[in-house]
């Protein structure tokens, strides 16, 4: 923040803070942290190189002089019991009673739950939540063999296709990397029709439809090349999987929840995306070094499982899958994030059940509770607000300092 304050004064030519422009910022400090660094309000050493702009950043933040909270929840407000359990879960105040609630939905394993309908319907999406990438490559594995299994589909796979031909062969022999290993483009991607899948990198030559991004949902509705010679058919664990011997010209997607039309004389959302050709670091196996070959693939990863960071601000419509999120180097507020997904209780799915002692390892920070008791006694009522305005907003903040003194 001290440093976008520094640039946007340089770039207007206004000394004033933030170049005399009024600024909005939005967020929950008691959901996933921000990725790579360190909340506003945290009042630990900064690093040497950006100690200046941490520390004029945090005097930005603490200069706040308006706050205002929207305590309307729209996702859960038909399910009041749920929305309940969240409120309390968000602050890291769960009761025996939440847990009786929520453990009413545990389920045998990952894949004991309703089959999606086949062929899918429009916009299907029922993730895994998982802890870690690792974990999450696994899931999609064991998903995409057992769904292909079950419901006699074929599996089409695409194997990254070297610059250099002389690197087939040892892509081939690393082909089973995680994605998590390669940079977000799988060596080998597997999919059925039907399946979600998730953009990993910007595609240059669809940039003027302005929808594609890191983390865009999408489901897979065909490909160019549909004629026999293009495959190697094999059966692998009973299921047919049918291996390009050239990669696609295209990929037939449609855009999760999007009713434009980006493709005259196709229906809304659908649009052919192209393979990418960039150099890939890989993480080889067995060592510390890097190999960055030049692959041609499909920039995306399926969506079957995600880390519960992909899903932040989806709204799931079906159900959730939740496997245990207490790994290495988890988040705080993970467990929040992933439950709140979904609009009602009867759509989750908890393979683990809950425990108090589990719950706790995702309260949120103790800095962060009592920066959003800081904020909390900021907002001000305006005086032309009704009696019924002014009442209910009594309760709420009530109820909100009620959770955080449980806290403790």
């Amino acid at each position: 923040m001290g440093a976008a304050d520094q640039r946007t004064r340089e770039a207007v030519g206004n000394s004033l803070v933030w170049g005399g422009k009024h600024l909005l910022l939005c967020g929950d400090w008691l959901q996933l942290p921000p990725v790579g660094g360190r909340p506003l309000f945290d009042t630990g050493s900064a690093d040497a190189i950006d100690n200046q702009f941490v520390e004029s950043g945090r005097r930005l933040w603490e200069s706040l002089n308006w706050v205002a909270f929207l305590t309307k929840v729209w996702r859960q407000k038909d399910d009041p019991p749920f929305l309940s359990f969240l409120s309390r879960l968000r602050w890291g105040a769960l009761t025996e009673a939440d847990l009786t609630l929520i453990n009413s939905q545990t389920v045998a394993s990952v894949t004991n739950q309703p089959a999606p309908p086949l062929p899918p319907t429009s916009d299907f999406f029922a993730p895994v939540a998982t802890a870690t990438n690792i974990e999450r490559c696994s899931v999609i594995r064991k998903i995409i063999m057992d769904t292909c299994r079950e419901k006699q589909l074929v599996c089409y796979r695409i194997i990254a296709a070297p610059a250099n031909d002389k690197n087939r062969a040892a892509i081939a022999r690393i082909s089973y990397l995680n994605d998590d290993s390669t940079d977000k483009i799988p060596l080998l991607l597997d999919f059925y029709l039907g399946m979600p899948l998730m953009i990993t990198k910007r595609i240059p030559v669809l940039n003027h439809l302005k929808i594609f991004a890191n983390g865009t949902l999408c489901f897979v509705l065909g490909f160019a090349t549909q004629t026999m010679e293009h495959y190697i058919t094999t059966v692998v664990d009973g299921v047919v999987v049918k291996q390009f011997t050239k990669t696609p010209a295209w990929l037939w997607v449609k855009v999760r929840n999007c009713t434009r039309i980006l493709v005259p004389g196709c229906p809304a959302g659908v649009v052919a995306i192209p393979p990418l050709t960039l150099a890939v670091s890989i993480k080889m196996p067995n060592s510390a070094k890097l190999w960055s070959p030049r692959l041609t693939q499909f920039p995306v990863i399926s969506a079957l499982a995600c880390t519960p960071e992909k899903l932040q601000g989806v709204t799931l419509e079906h159900w959730i899958t939740i496997s245990k999120l207490d790994r290495i180097h988890f988040k705080p507020q993970t467990l929040y994030v992933a439950f709140s997904r979904v609009r009602k209780l009867s759509s989750i799915r908890l393979i683990s059940r809950l425990t108090l002692e589990y719950s706790r390892k995702f309260r949120p920070p103790r800095q962060a509770v009592a920066e959003m008791m800081r904020l909390i006694q900021l907002v001000c009522i305006p005086a032309y607000a009704s009696q019924s305005v002014r009442l209910n907003f009594d309760d709420w903040k009530a109820l909100q300092l009620t959770l955080a003194a449980s806290f403790s």
